[in-house]
């Protein structure tokens, strides 16, 4: 139910790579993202909700607070230092959420990555931030700069370099999408390998 009301919500036409403004993203000033307790994304009883929902006591990973809302993701594969060979960033596809690639994730580490997996506004714990969820213009520009916030994090936090970039469906698009406006003259961050 929850995924039908987002599709129904969502704007796919804003997704498709012809129509997207990604080189001048929603940049607004702002504060700088950061990390962030579960208690300051949920109150005690959306914790104890969504929890539940995942059968679990309490979420894996971490939270940051980014220019939209709170991104929540997991990292894995570094816990010693950096990996032998790289970090793998995993997007999941909408109405899912970063466990879609948990057993993937699991197999990368053990052949000697990292991997970085989160969940998009909306989906599993990551929440935005704006008065109205379901006011939530699913924009490509949003998903970029929620990608771009969470690599300043992790990347200053791990001393990683992502070599590798997976996306289902929507995240996919987001690969494609971060590429294009990363790749654009006078980017500060490098593009995606493929």
């Amino acid at each position: 139910l929850v995924s039908t009301l987002f599709a129904r919500k969502a704007n796919f036409n804003s997704l498709s790579l012809h129509k997207t403004t990604c080189a001048t993203s929603v940049r607004a000033e702002r504060e700088p993202p950061k990390i962030s307790p579960p208690s300051e994304v949920f109150t005690p009883g959306e914790l104890s909700d969504i929890t539940s929902a995942w059968n679990e006591d309490r979420p894996a990973g971490k939270f940051i607070k980014d220019r939209h809302g709170y991104t929540h993701y997991v990292v894995q594969g570094c816990d010693s230092g950096k990996s032998e060979k790289g970090m793998i960033l995993l997007a999941h596809g909408l109405g899912t959420s970063y466990h879609s690639f948990t057993d993937f994730s699991d197999a990368l580490v053990a052949d000697g990555y990292s991997v970085l997996r989160y969940d998009f506004y909306g989906h599993g714990y990551s929440k935005y931030g704006g008065d109205d969820m379901w006011q939530l213009d699913y924009s490509t520009d949003m998903f970029v700069d929620q990608l771009e916030d969470l690599l300043e994090v992790v990347l200053e936090e791990t001393n990683e370099k992502v070599v590798a970039f997976v996306g289902h469906s929507t995240g996919g698009v987001l690969g494609s999408a971060a590429n294009h406006r990363w790749g654009t003259k006078g980017s500060k961050r490098s593009v995606v390998p493929k």
